[in-house]
């Protein structure tokens, strides 16, 4: 505010006399924006009325956090370590929620999910995605975190047979989990369900690109097709055999 104020009365400043513009100029030197400026304006006209209105600097006097309580700490790491591999904020949310946690702590009411994930994350917890399975944080069904809980990667109950894939990509390598590779592994899945699993609705979800864009095999493609007629028209197809795409020794499709 004192800087702001000598902008605007010092005759040897660009801005002095101009209000708006010497509040402009003083937020961004302090690298704030506009709603610093108008704050400064505001502050700073309180001031000119009464000298003794002088904001006050509140750093260091906030309230401390329910997490400083070591007993509330030590319940939360056992309630999170209840609930198994799979948690996330909403779960520790949901949990304060609860009359009963918050009468014991004295607690008028519970935390948004934004103060749950920087408790977590001042407790030592990182949200990750597993490795071994679908999981995206927010997906809280009670039936959707039991089924992952309890299976974790598709498999037979006695271990033999998983739809799990270790699949090195790259024309050097495994090649590219295509269409043909995906139907494979589905196919294998529904064997699964269907044999081991019958007394349970399953449901099967896709987020793959390569799956959306697949044609039949040996399908005309339009995407290369001239505006109008040609001589030269032609469209080349991937080579398959058996539903397999083809490969040249040096990794490019085989096309026909």
């Amino acid at each position: 505010m004192k800087q702001f104020l000598w902008n605007y009365t010092n005759i040897h400043s660009p801005f002095y006399g101009k209000w708006m513009a010497a509040s402009l100029d003083t937020a961004n030197a302090l690298k704030h924006g506009c709603w610093f400026s108008r704050r400064l304006r505001k502050w700073s006209s309180a001031f000119i009325v009464d000298h003794n209105n002088i904001p006050e600097n509140i750093y260091g006097k906030w309230n401390k956090s329910w997490l400083d309580d070591e007993d509330m700490k030590n319940e939360l790491a056992e309630y999170i370590m209840s609930l198994g591999k799979f948690f996330s904020a909403m779960d520790l949310k949901n949990y304060l929620d609860t009359p009963e946690v918050q009468v014991q702590y004295g607690m008028k009411k519970g935390i948004c999910e934004k103060t749950a994930q920087n408790w977590l994350k001042k407790m030592g917890y990182r949200w990750h995605r597993e490795p071994t399975g679908q999981y995206v944080d927010g997906h809280e069904c009670e039936d959707v975190r039991v089924y992952r809980q309890k299976y974790g990667w598709l498999q037979s109950p006695d271990g033999r047979e998983s739809v799990h894939v270790i699949f090195r990509a790259g024309k050097n390598h495994d090649g590219y989990f295509a269409n043909d590779k995906i139907i494979m592994q589905v196919n294998k899945a529904m064997d699964i369900v269907s044999r081991d699993y019958p007394e349970e609705e399953h449901i099967f979800v896709f987020d793959n690109a390569t799956t959306h864009l697949k044609c039949a095999d040996g399908a005309l493609s339009a995407r290369r097709m001239t505006k109008g007629p040609s001589k030269i028209f032609g469209v080349d197809v991937p080579l398959q055999i058996n539903g397999v795409t083809q490969y040249h020794a040096d990794g490019k499709v085989k096309k026909t």
